[in-house]
């Protein structure tokens, strides 16, 4: 069973985390100039919801975006575009390994 004070204390140490993650963020984006972390959140937020946008309901966008940009902040993620002339090249270099490799039978002993 959970220890209720327990978990009111993780609790409490969860919000305070939360509103030093806000003050950042918020000290980072405001201003003309926000920082590159706080960009590629930013970023990273629109790129998901361009994405969802369909499943989202209007009135809830704001809020999936801010807090996704929280998060974003938080890990400091960001989306790399890969070309798709990099899919050609994975491709061939895996036909080029399974000609290499011959398969190999695995026989299960039995005791």
């Amino acid at each position: 069973m959970l220890d209720p004070l327990k978990w009111h204390m993780e609790r409490e140490m969860e919000k305070a985390r939360r509103r030093e993650l806000e003050t950042k963020f918020s000290a980072d984006m405001g201003g003309l100039n926000p920082s590159m972390r706080a960009y590629r959140a930013k970023q990273f937020a629109y790129q998901i919801m361009s994405i969802v946008k369909d499943f989202v309901p209007d009135a809830c966008r704001e809020d999936a975006i801010y807090e996704i940009s929280l998060r974003a902040y938080d890990m400091d993620v960001e989306i790399a575009v890969v070309p798709s002339s990099r899919d050609a090249e994975q491709n061939a270099a895996l036909r080029a390994a399974e000609s290499v490799l011959s398969p190999m039978v695995i026989q299960q002993v039995r005791e």
